[in-house]
């Protein structure tokens, strides 16, 4: 409990800090631009991400070395292949949102690396968690979150614009991959059974699904907005969105 509290008390603070100095050295476009980019983003993972670690959680039995090193080999070479569609479909972007500046295209390709870099902590990302390892979960939060806007701040100062954003989430899941195997170490085999795995994708994806209907939810700012209203507008829908969200935690 102390864990936790510590972590929801450091992250909006941080978050905070960070997002009152990023929305006055930034344009209203660039965060526009941003919120498209991680819907597109979001859109694949929600395809990438098959449950994997949900389901190793709830598992009566503690997983076993063959499970988890299969478990992680699949979800790698899931990311792999959505990140390599996502770079060479990125520039599709612009035929959805005509207006987009082709910085938005890098943007995307930039933040796909990230998809890679989750999927690489997941197996000490959930064995921390079935442990009851809160705390340690508490530190390589507040970690990734230091490391993002740290990045963030100083790529904007140097007037990187938009990119800074990219950038940052980048370094972000590096040091989420760092720290989640220091603070958990495991050594994944090169395996990668099907049998294995089948009962519990078959549980995965059902829990998945629940995802999926929040997803769609949030989907109308994106898609209509960023469309209809541009994307200086959708930067300042997001800005409201957050801001109003910040007291809440």
């Amino acid at each position: 409990m102390l864990a936790l509290a510590c972590r929801t008390i450091l992250r909006p603070l941080t978050v905070l800090g960070g997002d009152v100095y990023l929305r006055r050295k930034l344009e209203p476009v660039d965060f526009g631009v941003y919120a498209i980019v991680q819907f597109a983003l979001a859109v694949f993972m929600q395809f990438g991400d098959v449950g994997l670690a949900s389901a190793l959680i709830r598992q009566p039995t503690l997983p076993t070395r063959r499970q988890l090193s299969s478990a992680w080999i699949l979800q790698m070479l899931v990311a792999l292949a959505i990140t390599t569609l996502m770079w060479v479909g990125a520039p599709t972007l612009r035929e959805i949102w005509p207006d987009m500046s082709p910085r938005g295209v890098w943007v995307l390709r930039a933040l796909s690396i990230d998809l890679v870099l989750s999927s690489a902590r997941l197996v000490p990302s959930l064995l921390m968690e079935r442990e009851l390892e809160y705390g340690k979960l508490a530190v390589l939060d507040v970690l990734l979150n230091g490391a993002y806007y740290v990045t963030a701040v100083g790529l904007a100062f140097t007037g990187h614009g938009v990119m800074s954003l990219a950038f940052a989430v980048i370094v972000r899941g590096t040091f989420g991959v760092i720290g989640a195997f220091v603070l958990r170490p495991f050594r994944p085999a090169l395996v990668l059974d099907m049998e294995l795995l089948r009962p519990i994708m078959h549980f995965g994806v059902r829990f998945q699904a629940k995802n999926l209907i929040g997803f769609l939810s949030s989907a109308i700012a994106p898609v209509y907005a960023g469309r209809a209203l541009g994307q200086s507008q959708l930067g300042f829908i997001n800005l409201g969105q957050s801001t109003a969200y910040f007291p809440l935690k």
